[in-house]
């Protein structure tokens, strides 16, 4: 099971078989469910009526929260690499979702349709690539750690980073 995210009336989460879970807070009803096809997912991400997850194949989805119906999905093509088994949770900064992939990048799409604005490669090791955490905004910056052992402060609209802590 992924960890869980609530909202007034729901709890969202992955349920480990391979589907995203909207289940009522007060009765435990199963409001929907949407087959992802992968058990393991991030930590579910509300924004703006929408819920937003990514996979450990390099999958970030959005979904309507109230219906679970699809609006779009961004699927990395990435060469076959040892990874680890995780998934960075989408976060969602106005208008762009940052998220981490196992190929070593942070990547921004658009909140609208998920289309790529940008990408950048942050990590620097020969042996796991994955960049699973999720990115903390502060002001201009973001900063996100990555396996290979190393902070990094970027910039949020463009993904320049601005500097390395190993």
């Amino acid at each position: 099971i992924s960890e869980l995210t609530l909202d007034k009336s729901s709890v969202y989460f992955g349920g480990g078989d391979g589907f995203l879970y909207s289940v009522a807070l007060e009765t435990g009803h199963v409001n929907w469910r949407y087959e992802l096809r992968n058990p393991h997912i991030s930590r579910p991400t509300l924004a703006n009526g929408r819920v937003l997850v990514s996979t450990s194949d390099d999958t970030v989805m959005a979904l309507d929260a109230s219906t679970g119906k699809w609006l779009w999905q961004y699927k990395r093509k990435t060469a076959a690499s040892a990874t680890i088994l995780g998934a960075s949770s989408p976060r969602v900064d106005g208008q762009q979702v940052l998220v981490g992939m196992s190929d070593g990048f942070l990547i921004a799409l658009q909140f609208e349709d998920g289309q790529l604005r940008w990408e950048r490669r942050i990590h620097s090791g020969a042996k796991f690539t994955d960049v699973d955490a999720s990115p903390v905004i502060e002001g201009d910056t973001m900063f996100v750690p990555s396996y290979d052992g190393a902070l990094y402060a970027l910039r949020r609209t463009t993904g320049d980073i601005l500097w390395r802590f190993d």
